[in-house]
This record gives structure tokens, C-alpha cells and sequence, in this order.
């Protein structure tokens, strides 16, 4: 009879520290898919243009996965669009600290540095993404704006000229009002 106790107080130790061990691992990854629940709404509020629930809801996912790229970039292009420049500079920095190789942060901050006129950082961090992936578009476009704000209206037009037949339709006619207008103030 005392074996059996103890064979099943043994038993229960193991399933009680497994059911443990599981809840803390749940927790550490971010609790049971909640950090992506709020993700897909965070972009649901973005979408409609509701950017301050939009925010909520990013960073809510992000105290539940901290290094969650993609809450990380949502968060950051959120504040970006609510001109909160310091705070986006800051969401791209964490995932560039998680993933230096990361273009989307890359041309995120180079645009953030761009807006705060800090042409320097922004001219070397645009560069860093066309370094990594040389076919990205967005990368390029950044670039020119960069140039533009930069005084340096004939490179921005030189890039343009080589790569307009790559634009997206969706960005084709802002940067055909956009180059129309340097050329004008040239």
C-alpha cells in the first residue's frame, strides 16, 4: 500500500510540473496566439484609420511577445503615421536589434530619419537596405525623397528615370505628381 502512494505521489509530482512547465512555456511565447489576435485587429483599426486603437492593440501584443517582428513594424508604422517620429525610430530599432538584415525596418527608419531631417542616418540606412536587397522598390523610392530633401534633385531624378518602368501601379502616379513637381521647382 505504501508503495502505491508513493507511485502515485510521484505520478502527480510529474503531471503537476509538466502542467507547469507547459502554462510557463505558453506564457514565454505569448500566450496562446493572443499577441496575434491583436495583431490581426491592431491591423483591422489601422486599415479603417483608426490609428490610436490601432496602437493600443499593437502594443498590447507586444507585452505579451516583446520581439514579435511583425507587432514591432505594425507598432512602428503607426506612430509614423501619427507623426510620433522618436517613438516609430524606436519600434524599428528593436527589430533591427532582432534582425539587423530586415529591410522593411530598414527603409522604415531611413523614411523616420528622413521626416525628422536627419539625412545622414537615413541616406546611410536606405543604402544598408539597397545593400541587402538591391531590387527592392520601396528601398528606392525612399532614396529619392532622401535626395530630394537633401538638395539633390538631379540624383533623385536619375534614379527615378532608371527605375520607373519597376514602380507599382499603387505608388505610380504619387511619384509622377511628385517628380513632376521637383522638376518644376528645378
Amino acid at each position: 500500500m505504501k508503495e502505491k502512494i508513493v507511485l502515485i505521489g510521484i505520478v502527480l509530482y510529474f503531471f503537476v510540473s509538466h502542467c507547469f512547465i507547459s502554462r510557463a512555456q505558453e506564457l514565454v511565447k505569448g500566450d496562446n496566439g493572443q499577441a496575434e489576435k491583436c495583431l490581426d485587429v491592431g491591423k483591422a483599426f489601422f486599415k479603417s484609420g483608426n490609428l490610436i486603437l490601432s496602437e493600443y492593440e499593437f502594443s498590447k501584443g507586444l507585452k505579451l511577445d516583446p520581439s514579435n517582428v511583425e507587432l514591432l513594424l505594425a507598432l512602428g508604422r503607426t506612430y509614423a503615421f501619427q507623426k510620433k517620429f522618436d517613438e516609430a525610430y524606436v519600434q524599428y530599432n528593436k527589430v533591427l536589434n532582432i534582425n539587423p538584415q530586415n529591410v522593411i525596418a530598414l527603409n522604415g527608419l531611413a523614411d523616420i530619419c528622413r521626416l525628422m531631417n536627419n539625412y545622414k542616418e537615413a541616406l546611410e540606412t536606405v543604402n544598408k537596405a539597397i545593400e541587402i536587397n538591391p531590387e527592392n522598390i520601396t528601398s528606392h523610392l525612399t532614396l529619392i525623397e532622401i535626395y530630394v530633401g537633401m538638395g539633390r534633385k538631379e540624383d533623385a531624378l536619375k534614379l527615378y528615370n532608371s527605375i520607373k518602368d519597376k514602380i507599382p501601379l499603387r505608388f505610380k502616379e504619387y511619384m509622377e505628381e511628385y517628380i513632376q513637381k521637383i522638376t518644376v521647382e528645378n
